[in-house]
């Protein structure tokens, strides 16, 4: 890490091993090596915590333990986070029929320069919940599709109508202005180059 020093580094990584994350209810450093760290204040304040000789019978239960702990932790955790991001991602104007375009996620091989993340058409064929919809491609039947969450799709609107009902507000706009670019001026500059080159060892000789 540029800016800090090797020192500061270690005891920010100790310090976060050290803490008992909300996520697991346990550190880090027991639930990876079956102990707590003993650190050097440990010999003055004498933690809560502080491990003791165990033996292995014990060594294995109390490992055991901890992982269940974490476990329950761990889903808990997930259904929290899911239930508040639910809250921040939902009511967006939806109904059965409108059409979407939908964000997809770029492969590890892309290049996300020229990555072009939405897909489409989309038809909104069902809405599930507060958080939840079911849409199906353009074409497709009605009982295809899969289900999107709420901030996956964009609606997609235009004003040209097609013969297909489904796309009759949603094609892409005419292109306003054309413009033709030629690099004949550019060449010229070069062949003139090329001739002054010529000239000056034909001269030389």
């Amino acid at each position: 890490m540029e800016g800090v020093s090797a020192t500061d580094a270690t005891r920010t990584v100790r310090a976060y091993r050290t803490a008992v994350h909300a996520s697991t209810g346990q550190t880090p450093a027991f639930l990876t090596y079956g102990r707590e760290l003993r650190l050097a204040a440990d010999i003055i304040n004498k933690p809560p915590h502080a491990p003791h000789a165990l033996g292995h019978p014990c060594f294995v239960t109390q490992t055991k333990e901890a992982h269940e702990v974490a476990r329950r932790c761990l889903c808990l955790a997930h259904e929290h986070q899911k239930d508040y991001y639910d809250k921040t991602a939902h009511g967006l104007p939806y109904q059965a029929g409108d059409l979407v375009m939908y964000k997809t996620m770029p492969s590890l091989s892309a290049n996300s320069k020229f990555y072009r993340p939405w897909d489409g058409l989309f038809v909104t064929s069902t809405i599930l919940n507060d958080a939840t919809c079911r849409i199906r491609r353009v074409g497709e039947n009605r009982d295809e599709g899969f289900i999107a969450h709420f901030n996956r799709p964009i609606p997609c609107v235009a004003s040209q109508p097609l013969c297909n009902k489904e796309l009759e507000h949603a094609i892409t706009p005419p292109v306003d202005n054309e413009i033709e670019i030629t690099t004949h001026a550019k060449d010229s500059a070069t062949h003139k180059r090329g001739q002054c080159k010529t000239q000056g060892i034909g001269s030389r000789h």
